[in-house]
C-alpha cells in the first residue's frame, strides 16, 4: 500500500567513506594536485592569450591556432569544465520562480535566469570555434557539430523566442550578452529577430517552458563535458598525434613521476608520526577458523585430543586444534522442543506444543526453530499436547448410578487481579479411568475463591455412564503406578492464557466429596446365603428377631461415608395392613392367659430392624446411643414403633400407613473420622469368616414374635377350639341367632423384597503437608506423567514451565565428570540485540530430583545467537530413569523465557575448533567438508566432518588500513563519549559496514543512564541473497556490541540493531531512444533505479554519487541513461516494508527511524512518439529542494 510521506531532514550517521577526518587523510594535502587534463586545459588557456611571433619577429595572432585545435587539447578543455555550480545556481532560481508562477514574480529573477542560459550557449559555441581551428575534421569537431545541429540550434531558437515573449517590456539588462548571440557560428542558424506573437496573459505557460528548456540547455552542456572525458581517452590513444602535442604529452608524463614523488610526502609524514611518535603497530594476520565434528572409533569411550593436533585438506592447507579437548562416545540421539503459548495472537494459539526434530546430526539447508514456538517446518514436527494434573485414590471408585464429585483444592493466595467471579468450566476437562477406556466428563462447575483461597471443581456422571474402575495400564496406558481409579484434570486451550498464574498455585489439601445415588448392583445375602435382587426374595427367612439381611460391596468401604441410604422396595405387603392380616394373632395375644395386652401386637409399625457394620470381624451397631443400635421401621416411617408400650397414645392403638410406594429408606449417618473404611480393601464376592470389612447388616428386631410363626399352631388350635364352642352353642341355642365362627388365622406373613437400591455420600480430606500414602498426585506433561512426592514440597496445581520455549537433547551414554562439547549451527535473523548473551536463558540437566543447573564452561554461541561450541561438565547425578522425560536417555535442556527466532541447522557432539596454521596464507574460506583427514592418523578417531566453511581469516593490515585505523584513533581517542565517537569506532573496527547511525533512545541524555541505539547498514554484494535490503548478521551485531561495552562508560546501554525499511518507488514517464525496445528498456531502467537507490552495494556501478537523493539528481540520473531520450514526469511515493513485521497496514511511517530502500518494481511508463517532448520534471510529491535520505 503506497503512502505519500513528507520527509524531514534527519541525522544520517557516519559512512565508511566519511570515517577518516579529511585533515588526516594522506591525500588531504598534495604538493601538486594538478591532473593531466588540467595541465592540458591550462596550456590551452595560455595558448589563447600568448602572442605568436613569426620568423620576422612580427606578431601574428596567438598560439591558439596551433595548439587548441588538436582534439586531445579540446577534449581536455571540455572535461575540465565545471557545470555543477552554475547548474545548481540555475536550479535555485527555478525554485524561487516556481513558488509563485506569475509574471511579476518572474521579473525579479529574469536577468540572472536568462543570462545563465545564454552563457551556456556561448560556452558551447566557443568550444565549437576552437575545434574549427584545425583544417582537418576531428572527432571533437564532428561531435560538437552534430550536437549543435541536432539539439543546440533548436534549443537556442526556442529559448530565445521565450526570452523575447517574457522580456517584451524591455527591462532585461544584459543586451550586450544578447548581442553576442549574433556572433554565433553559422551552424546555430540563429535568427535574432523572429516573428512572434506576444501573449502576456499566458505568461505562466512561457515561464514553465523557459524553465524546462533552460534545464535542457544545461543538460546539453553536461552531456558535452561528459563526452569530452570519454573522447580524451580515445584521442590520446590514436597514432596520428602531431609532434608538438606528442612532445607536450611526453613532458607531462615525465612530470607526473616527479608529482607522484612529491605527493608521497604527506603519507610518509603520517607513517612516521603514527609509528615513531604514537608507537602504532601494523595488525598481523588473523588465521582462518573452522569447526570439525569428530567421531571416536567403535569401542573407544573416551579420548584426549592433544592441543595442536593437525588436520589437513586435500589441497594441503593444515589446520591445528586450538586447545586440548576431551572427546567421548556420547551422541545426541533424541531432540525435542517444548513451547508454552499463552498469547492468543500467537500463530500456534494458546496451548502447549511439543516437537520432535529429526535429521539434526547432518548439516541442513532447511533450518528449524531451535526452541520450537512455530508450526511444523522442515525437520521439526510439532503437535499440540495435553497438560494437567491427576490424582488417584479410593474415593474415585464409582461403579453405578448418578455420581456427583466435588473437588475442593486448598491453594495458596490468588493474584490480586485474578477474576474469581468468572466460571472456568470451558477451561478444564475431566477424564476418569472407566472400565474400557478413559471417560471424558465436562465439569459442571469450576470456580476459584480468594477468601478462603480455593479451587472448586464439580462434575457429574449419569446412570448411563460406565463404571469408574481401578487404573489398568493395559486399558488406560502406561504412566500411573496406582491400584485405585485415576482422575485427570486437563487444562484446555480456552483456559491456557491463565496458565502462568494457575500453574504457580500450590496445593495444601484436597477435599473429595461424592454424592452417589441409584446403585443397584452390589452384594446381598440373608441367613440362607446369597440372594439376587433381580427377583423378589425373602430378606428374613427365619421370620424371627435376629434374622439378618446383609448388604455389602467394595465401593462402600474404601472411602469414609458420611451417610448411606438403603432403599427397600417391598413386593407383597398385606393390602389391608398387618393389623387386619394378623387379627387372629392380635386377639390371641390380648386374651392370652397371664399375658393379656391392650394393643395389637401386629401392626404396620410393629416390624423394626437394627443396623450394624462389619468392623474387624465384629458387628458394630450404627446410629445408636451408648452402643445400642437405633431402630428402623420396615414398612412405615421411622418413629412409629410400639416399643415404648405407651397405650395412651394413638401409636399404641392406631395403625400407621405404609411408606409411599411401599419403598422403605433406611438412612444411616456416620462420623467420617470413625467410619470403618479401608482404602486397600480388595474386591470380594461374598460374606465369609475371613472378611473383616465390607458389609452392613439389617437385623429383624421386633416384634418379639417375629412374623408369628412360633405361635401360629397355638392360634389355629385356639381358634378351632373357639369355633367348636360356637358350634355347640349354636346347636344348643338353635332358637337364638347363631353366633359367627371365628376366621382361621392367616399363615405367618413371608415378607419379600422386589428391589434394593443404595445411595451414599462420602467426604475425605487429604492433607499435603506430608507424604499421604492414601492419595497419589501426578503432573501430566508432554513427554511423561510424573508422580510427585508431597513430603518434600507442596505440589503445584499444574506442571510449571518457566520457559516459553526449550530444546531438550537426549544423550545415549555419559561419562560422569567428563567434559562434553556440542556444536550448534545457528541461523538467527533478528532486528536488534541489546545483550551479548540474551536474558532469560537456562541450561539444565535431568537428575533424580528434577532439573538442575548445568555448569557451562564456555559458550561460543553467545546464547544461541550464532554458531559455535558449548562445553559443559557432565554431572555425576545425571539420570536416565526418565522423570518427566522419556526414560533410557540422559537429558539436557536449554530454555528461553521469551520466544526467540533462533533456528538451527545442526546439533552434533564432539565439536573441535581448529585454526589455519599458516596465518594469512589464505583469506578464502575453506569449503564445507574440505578438512577431512589427520596429518598423523589417530586410530581412536573414526571420522572427521567439516559442516561449515571456515571463517574469520584476515590478511595482515595494509598500509592504507593502518593509516585509516590510526586516523580514527587519533581523531576519537578510542573513546565513545559522543554519538560521533560511537559511529567512528564501529566503522573503524568493522570495514564491512557501509554506515553506522547512533541515536539516543527515549529522550536519553548524557550524564544519566543513557540508552543508545546503534543502527548498522552493512555493505552488500549482488551475489548476496538480498543485496537491495542491507541486513547486518547476528555476528556483526554481537561483535559491535562487545566493542561498545568495552570502550563505553558503564552507565551507557546499547542496542545494536538493523534498520527498519521503507521502500521508495519512482513513477516516471520517459521516451526511449530506440522505439520498439520499450519493454526491455523499461526493465533495464527499473534495475538501474534499484541500483541508484542502493549505495551500499559494493560492486554497484550506478549508485548515487552522494548520500542524499535530490529530485534534480533523480531526474539527472534517469536522463543520463544512454537509452533515455526525454524525461516527461517524475514522482516518488513510499511503500511500507513488511520485512520485520507481519502487518504493514499501519497508517503512518516515522521516516527518521527507517532506511529508505528501493522498491522491487518501479512504475515506468513511456511515450512511443519521438515528437513528444516536454512535461513536468517533478510532481508535488517530490519538490525541488527536498532531501530524501537513503539511510537513517
Amino acid at each position: 500500500m503506497a503512502k505519500l510521506i513528507t520527509i524531514s531532514p534527519n541525522r544520517t550517521g557516519t559512512y565508511q567513506k566519511q570515517l577518516i577526518p579529511a585533515a588526516l587523510q594522506p591525500e588531504y594535502i598534495a604538493m601538486d594536485e594538478r591532473t593531466r587534463t588540467y595541465l592540458l586545459a591550462y596550456c590551452a588557456h595560455l595558448a589563447r592569450v600568448l602572442d605568436y611571433y613569426s620568423a620576422g619577429n612580427k606578431k601574428d595572432g596567438t598560439w591558439k591556432t596551433l595548439l587548441c585545435a588538436d582534439p586531445i587539447i579540446l577534449s581536455a578543455v571540455l572535461s575540465e569544465f565545471n557545470t555543477e555550480e552554475t547548474f545548481a545556481g540555475f536550479l535555485d532560481l527555478c525554485v524561487a520562480i516556481q513558488q509563485n508562477e506569475d509574471y511579476e514574480n518572474f521579473k525579479r529573477y529574469e536577468d540572472p535566469f536568462f543570462a545563465s542560459c545564454f552563457e551556456v550557449i556561448l560556452h558551447i559555441d566557443e568550444w565549437y570555434k576552437l575545434s574549427n581551428q584545425n583544417f582537418q575534421t576531428n572527432s571533437v569537431q564532428a561531435y560538437l557539430k552534430d550536437v549543435i545541429e541536432q539539439r543546440g540550434a533548436f534549443l537556442l531558437q526556442t529559448y530565445y523566442e521565450l526570452y523575447l515573449r517574457l522580456t517584451s517590456s524591455g527591462t532585461f539588462k544584459t543586451e550586450a550578452l544578447v548581442d553576442k548571440l549574433s556572433h554565433l557560428s553559422e551552424i546555430w542558424n540563429f535568427n535574432a529577430a523572429p516573428h512572434i506573437l506576444i501573449d502576456e496573459e499566458d505568461s505562466s505557460k512561457y515561464i514553465l517552458q523557459a524553465i524546462e528548456y533552460g534545464q535542457q540547455l544545461f543538460s546539453l552542456q553536461a552531456d558535452i563535458v561528459a563526452k569530452g572525458k570519454n573522447l580524451f581517452a580515445f584521442t590520446t590513444a590514436r597514432n596520428d598525434i602531431p609532434a608538438h602535442v606528442g612532445l607536450l604529452l611526453t613532458f607531462l608524463d615525465l612530470f607526473k613521476s616527479e608529482q607522484e614523488a612529491m605527493n608521497t610526502l604527506t603519507r610518509r609524514h603520517l607513517l612516521f608520526y603514527y609509528q615513531e611518535v604514537l608507537l602504532g603497530k601494523f595488525a598481523g594476520a588473523v588465521p582462518d577458523t573452522a569447526v570439525l565434528v569428530l567421531q571416536l572409533a567403535k569401542g573407544v569411550e573416551k579420548f584426549q585430543l592433544p592441543v595442536g593436533t593437525s588436520f589437513s585438506t586435500d589441497g594441503g592447507l593444515v589446520y591445528e586444534s586450538v586447545s586440548g579437548q576431551s572427546l567421548s562416545s556420547t551422541q545426541v540421539v533424541d531432540y525435542r522442543t517444548l513451547s508454552v503459548v499463552t498469547d492468543a495472537k500467537h500463530p500456534l494459539g494458546n496451548g502447549l506444543y511439543a516437537g520432535v526434530v529429526t535429521g539434526y546430526q547432518e548439516i541442513s539447508s532447511k533450518p528449524w526453530p531451535f526452541f520450537g514456538g512455530m508450526n511444523s517446518v522442515n525437520q521439526l514436527q510439532v503437535d499440540k499436547c495435553a497438560i494437567g494434573m491427576a490424582f488417584s485414590c479410593a474415593d474415585l471408585l464409582l461403579a453405578q448410578g448418578k455420581r456427583t464429585v466435588t473437588l475442593l483444592f486448598d491453594i495458596n493466595e490468588l493474584p490480586d487481579d485474578f477474576n474469581e467471579s468468572q466460571s472456568y468450566e470451558s477451561s478444564w476437562s475431566v477424564e476418569l479411568t472407566a472400565s474400557k477406556t478413559w471417560l471424558e466428563v465436562k465439569p459442571t462447575s469450576v470456580k476459584f475463591g480468594k477468601v478462603p483461597a480455593v479451587m472448586i471443581v464439580e462434575f457429574t456422571l449419569t446412570a448411563t455412564d460406565p463404571a469408574i474402575m481401578a487404573y489398568n495400564p493395559k486399558v488406560h496406558g502406561e504412566g500411573f503406578s496406582s491400584a485405585w481409579p485415576v482422575c485427570k484434570l486437563m487444562l484446555r486451550e480456552q483456559g491456557f492464557s491463565a496458565y502462568p498464574e494457575i500453574s504457580q498455585l500450590k496445593i495444601y489439601s484436597l477435599r473429595i466429596k461424592t454424592d452417589v445415588s441409584g446403585i443397584y448392583d452390589f452384594l446381598l445375602e440373608n441367613d440362607g446365603g446369597k440372594v439376587s435382587a433381580a427377583h423378589p426374595f425373602i430378606p428374613f427367612p427365619a421370620s424371627m428377631p435376629g434374622s439378618n439381611l446383609y448388604v455389602g460391596g467394595q465401593e462402600f468401604f474404601v472411602k469414609p461415608l458420611t451417610e448411606i441410604t438403603i432403599l427397600i422396595s417391598w413386593d407383597n405387603l398385606p393390602p389391608d395392613g398387618f393389623a387386619a392380616y394378623y387379627a387372629a394373632y392380635n386377639e390371641y395375644y390380648k386374651r392370652k392367659p397371664g399375658g393379656e395386652l391392650d394393643y395389637d401386637v401386629f401392626q404396620n409399625q410393629s416390624f423394626t430392624s437394627k443396623a450394624y457394620v462389619l468392623d474387624q470381624e465384629s458387628w458394630m451397631p450404627l446410629n445408636g446411643a451408648n452402643g445400642n443400635p437405633s431402630c428402623y421401621n420396615l414398612f412405615t416411617k421411622d418413629g412409629t414403633t410400639n416399643s415404648s408400650y405407651d397405650t395412651s397414645t394413638t401409636l399404641a392403638t392406631s395403625e400407621w400407613p405404609y411408606v409411599t410406594k411401599k419403598e422403605k429408606s433406611i438412612h444411616i449417618s456416620f462420623d467420617p473420622d470413625t467410619y470403618p473404611y479401608n482404602p486397600y480393601l480388595q474386591s470380594f464376592s461374598g460374606l465369609d469368616n475371613n472378611l473383616q470389612q465390607g458389609f452392613f447388616c439389617i437385623t429383624l428386631s421386633e416384634p418379639a414374635n417375629g412374623f408369628g410363626a412360633t405361635d401360629y399352631a397355638n392360634i389355629v388350635s385356639s381358634v378351632a377350639l373357639k369355633n367348636s364352642e360356637i358350634a355347640i352353642r349354636n346347636a344348643k341355642w338353635f332358637n337364638c341367632k347363631p353366633k359367627d365362627f371365628k376366621p382361621l388365622p392367616n399363615a405367618p406373613f413371608m415378607a419379600k423384597i422386589s428391589g434394593v437400591e443404595i445411595a451414599y455420600n462420602s467426604d475425605q480430606t487429604y492433607d499435603f503437608s506430608n507424604d499421604n500414602l492414601l492419595l497419589k498426585w501426578y503432573h501430566i506433561q508432554p513427554f511423561s506423567i510424573t508422580e510427585l512426592l508431597m513430603a518434600s514440597e507442596k505440589p503445584t496445581l499444574l506442571p510449571i514451565y518457566k520457559e516459553a520455549g526449550c530444546a531438550m537433547l537426549g544423550l545415549d551414554v555419559i561419562i560422569p565428570d567428563s567434559i562434553l562439547s556440542i556444536y550448534f549451527v545457528i541461523q538467527y535473523d533478528t532486528k536488534e540485540i541489546n545483550s551479548v548473551i540474551p536474558d532469560g536463558l537456562s541450561y539444565t540437566y535431568l537428575s533424580a530430583n528434577g532439573w538442575k543447573p548445568l555448569t557451562i564452561l564456555s559458550d561460543q554461541t553467545q546464547g544461541f545467537q550464532c554458531s559455535g561450541i558449548i562445553r559443559f561438565a557432565v554431572p555425576s547425578d545425571c539420570t536416565n530413569a526418565g522423570g518427566n522425560m522419556p526414560p533410557g536417555l540422559y537429558w539436557i535442556k536449554f530454555g528461553a523465557q521469551t520466544f526467540h527466532t533462533m533456528k538451527a541447522l545442526l546439533v552434533a557432539t564432539q565439536g573441535v575448533e581448529v585454526k589455519l596454521s599458516q596465518a594469512g596464507a589464505s583469506t578464502m574460506r575453506t569449503p564445507v567438508m574440505s578438512i577431512n583427514k589427520l596429518v598423523k592418523p589417530l586410530p581412536d578417531i573414526k571420522t572427521i566432518a567439516q559442516p561449515l566453511a571456515s571463517f574469520g581469516g584476515k590478511q595482515a593490515q595494509t598500509e592504507d588500513e593502518f593509516l585509516a585505523a590510526m586516523a580514527v584513533r587519533t581523531g576519537y581517542k578510542n573513546r565513545a563519549l559522543t554519538l560521533l565517537d560511537v559511529e567512528a569506532l564501529v566503522l573503524s573496527e568493522f570495514q564491512d559496514l557501509f554506515n553506522v547511525t547512533a541515536k539516543y533512545i527515549a529522550n536519553s541524555e548524557m550524564g544519566k543512564n543513557t540508552n543508545v541505539s546503534v543502527v548498522l547498514t552493512p555493505w552488500t554484494q549482488f551475489s548476496d541473497a538480498m543485496p537491495y535490503r542491507p541486513i547486518a548478521s547476528v555476528n556483526q551485531m554481537l561483535q559491535v556490541l562487545e566493542l561498545l561495552e568495552c570502550v563505553s562508560m558503564s552507565m551507557t546501554r546499547y542496542t545494536v540493531r538493523n534498520a527498519d525499511f521503507v521502500q521508495m518507488r519512482i513513477k516516471c514517464k520517459v521516451t526511449f531512444n530506440h522505439i520498439g525496445d520499450d519493454e526491455e528498456l523499461a526493465l533495464q531502467l527499473n534495475e538501474d533505479l534499484r541500483c541508484f537507490l542502493s549505495p551500499w552495494i559494493q560492486d554497484n556501478a550506478v549508485q548515487a554519487s552522494t548520500i542524499t537523493v535530490t529530485p534534480s539528481a533523480a531526474y539527472a540520473f534517469i536522463k543520463s541513461r544512454s537509452y533515455i531520450r526525454t524525461v516527461h514526469h517524475v514522482q516518488c511515493e513510499f511503500l511500507q516494508d513488511a520485512f520485520w513485521t507481519e502487518n504493514n497496514e499501519t497508517d503512518a511511517v516515522k521516516i527518521d527511524d527507517h532506511l529508505v530502500i528501493s522498491a522491487d518494481q518501479h512504475e515506468i511508463t513511456w511515450k512511443t512518439s519521438s515528437s513528444d517532448s516536454g512535461g513536468e520534471i517533478a510532481s508535488d510529491d517530490l519538490r525541488i529542494g527536498e532531501t530524501y535520505y537513503l539511510t537513517n
